[in-house]
């Protein structure tokens, strides 16, 4: 009888929820879908009911997939149906957005030439690298362990680059945690 009903989107205010029938309701009431207001004096008592609460859900979405094909494909509509309701003005707005960049760049580029060659040859090189010869699942540099590493005084080199690659990320997570002993 109760997986017939649906309070997704409702409130359901509780009170004594922090044990007995009041937590009871509290926890079906959150199957149901609904948002659960949790009251009681036992404040306590409410923070367990919200951990186990939390323990639950977490239980839940790791057992759950993540599917955004109907998210691409609604944007891939919604992207279409722009272009084709007004494709010079999606074309002018995208080349106005271009030409603020561009008048930035033209403003910054002497002092910003330096640091773009630089990040050429590292960062991007790595990034650019990863993308080319990843797979489809995997095409992006770990740029924290990179910039990590670089902290810690280690210099750019290929060895480097293949460390952060993510064949390297592919090939530690194989061979599964380390383990002293």
């Amino acid at each position: 009888m109760l997986a017939e009903l649906d309070f997704s989107g409702r409130a359901a205010v509780v009170t004594g929820a922090a044990s007995g029938i009041g937590r009871a309701t509290a926890k079906i009431f959150c199957e149901l879908g609904a948002h659960v207001y949790a009251v009681d004096i036992d404040a306590a008592g409410l923070d367990a009911l919200a951990r186990e609460m939390a323990a639950e859900a977490k239980a839940v979405l790791k057992r759950g997939t993540v599917d955004l094909s109907l998210l691409d494909r609604e944007i891939d509509g919604f992207c279409t149906k722009l272009l084709m309701t007004m494709p010079d003005c999606l074309i002018k707005t995208i080349e106005s957005v271009r030409k603020h960049k561009l008048a930035h760049w033209d403003r910054n580029r002497e002092t910003n030439r330096a640091w773009l060659s630089l990040n050429m040859m590292t960062e991007a090189n790595a990034g650019f690298r990863a993308f080319n010869e990843g797979d489809k699942e995997s095409r992006e540099v770990d740029f924290v362990a990179l910039r990590r590493r670089l902290a810690e005084g280690e210099r750019w080199s290929e060895e480097l680059i293949q460390a952060v690659h993510p064949r390297a990320r592919r090939k530690s997570s194989a061979a599964g945690p380390k383990r002293d002993g």
